[in-house]
């Protein structure tokens, strides 16, 4: 019997992958600063920046692929916002499953949009404003 599917669990951490690659769309800067890769999957960390927009809450709307044609489910693994010198940063972690495929030799890892989110009352957050992308990165495995 399978069950709902399950965001990885992250607990044995195999390596660090270096992205360190940065794009700006419409006034946001995007930086996907690391990969973590563990026993059961892996964690995209983002960093994101904007000099006027102050969501509350941001989300991206990600997708993840290889180069063998694998695709991973994202998880939002946390995240948080401050002001800034220069505007408004936020930090996010997406968590990813499966474990990357041994043969593949690159992710792909796009931002489709930035979301600033709302609490409306309902039991999901609701999209407030959507900032177009895309923000294409790419992680060497």
């Amino acid at each position: 019997m399978t069950g709902r599917p399950r965001p990885p669990e992250l607990e044995v951490l195999e390596r660090i992958i270096p992205v360190g690659q940065a794009q700006t769309h419409g006034g946001w800067s995007l930086t996907c600063i690391a990969v973590e890769v563990y026993e059961d999957g892996f964690k995209v960390n983002f960093r994101a920046h904007h000099p006027t927009e102050c969501p509350a809450i941001t989300m991206l709307s990600l997708a993840v692929s290889d180069n063998r044609g694998g695709r991973y489910r994202p998880w939002i693994g946390g995240g948080n916002g401050i002001p800034s010198a220069t505007g408004h940063e936020w930090r996010m972690a997406y968590n990813c499953n499966p474990h990357p495929d041994p043969s593949a030799e690159k992710l792909q890892i796009e931002v489709g949009a930035v979301h600033s989110m709302k609490d409306d009352g309902s039991p999901r957050l609701a999209v407030d404003k959507a900032y177009p992308g895309p923000w294409i990165f790419t992680a060497a495995l």
